[in-house]
């Protein structure tokens, strides 16, 4: 049996390259970058083969709400392939 607890956890992305910390900088305060993927599969980061690291920050994880996660579970018991209890909108 499984006791899944969804969390919020901060997400570090390293960029060794100058230029495109520049350029991901400048799109992330246009709005155009919101996520790690969105640097990941940023145009100039592709095509410039540009390497990123990524470091996963576990003390800033937190227990997440169902209204935080927009009415949606954020706790799940499975039982083989069966939820057999969720706390919100499956």
């Amino acid at each position: 049996m499984n006791f899944d607890f969804k969390v919020t956890i901060w997400e570090r992305l390293n960029i060794d390259d100058a230029e495109a910390r520049k350029i991901v900088l400048a799109d992330i305060k246009a709005g155009k970058v919101t996520s790690g993927d969105d640097i990941y599969n940023h145009p100039y980061i592709l095509e410039n083969d540009v390497e990123v690291t990524q470091e996963i920050i576990h003390e800033t994880s937190e227990q997440m709400s169902v209204e935080e996660n927009g009415g949606s579970s954020t706790i799940e018991v499975i039982d083989g392939q069966e939820t057999i209890y969720f706390n919100g909108e499956q």
